[in-house]
């Protein structure tokens, strides 16, 4: 497995070092860039600046810095322009989803409303038909129980009626015995005179 190039952190940590105005030793460049004690002493070893080298004139390199400057700043304010435009699309965007999310929920929550409305509706309803059943069974038992009472009644009647009619029947029969008893008498009696 190849290790990564250091030098691109030691190079920004060296730079950020310098700008800060910490000294740059090997400690300091292995904190900053993170990198083991040997990367970062041959790295400093072949690129830290020599002291002994003038400063470079500033009439000679006032008009390259000059222009070098104008060409950063520009591509600077260009990329700066770039990245507000960017970022002002992408809330514009995020914005349009956001307030197309919203008419989406608020849609779902009317129709929510309206299915709860049906829904209490169709409960009440269903409320009522059962209230109505119930009325209807107790209806129902009530002439049940008026139908038993007329029964129970109609039964006494015709137990009553039936001894009544036995009680006829034992009066008819005795009836008849004594009609018989008494035609036989007056049988008797009559052969008795023709006698």
């Amino acid at each position: 497995m190849r290790k990564s190039d250091p030098s691109p952190a030691l190079v920004e940590a060296f730079a950020s070092l310098t700008a800060e105005g910490v000294p740059v030793t090997v400690r300091t460049l292995r904190e900053r860039a993170r990198v083991g004690t040997d990367a970062a002493r041959d790295w400093l070893s072949k690129n830290r600046p020599t002291t002994n080298v003038p400063e470079p004139p500033t009439e000679v390199l006032s008009a390259l810095i000059g222009s070098v400057w104008a060409a950063a700043m520009s591509a600077a304010r260009d990329e700066v322009a770039e990245s507000t435009a960017s970022e002002v699309s992408a809330a514009h965007e995020s914005e349009s989803t956001a307030l197309l999310a919203v008419e989406r929920l608020t849609a779902e929550l009317k129709a929510a409303e309206a299915e709860s409305a049906d829904a209490v509706r169709e409960t009440q309803r269903l409320a009522d038909e059962i209230e109505q059943i119930r009325a209807e069974i107790r209806a129902a038992e009530q002439r049940a129980t008026d139908a038993e009472a007329a029964t129970a009644a109609a039964t006494a009647a015709v137990q009553e009626a039936e001894a009544r009619v036995t009680s006829a029947e034992i009066a008819r029969a005795d009836a008849q015995a004594t009609a018989r008893t008494l035609r036989e008498i007056i049988d008797s009696q009559a052969r008795k005179k023709a006698d």
